[in-house]
């Protein structure tokens, strides 16, 4: 069994959605702890994986300015 290095993991969070539960306001974009949601989600992930992308439908630049990229699903393949 060969063991999968995290340099060879991407994490996609999933930041996108309607955000019909949280009154259409960005899920990622709210206040928690010291700062928004998504970072939270960064320091957690980023010691485990390689490469960041994050999938937004909304917000984009915002996201962008995290410092990684910030796609839409209508620009993913799978």
């Amino acid at each position: 069994m060969s063991v999968i290095r995290a340099q060879e993991i991407t994490a996609l969070i999933l930041a996108g959605g309607k955000s019909r539960r949280m009154g259409g306001k960005d899920k990622g974009l709210l206040p928690f702890g010291d700062g928004l949601l998504v970072e939270h989600v960064l320091a957690r992930i980023l010691p485990q994986v390689g490469a960041v992308l994050i999938s937004a439908n909304r917000n984009r630049e915002i996201y962008a300015r995290l410092g990684y990229p910030a796609v839409s699903y209508t620009h993913l393949t799978l």
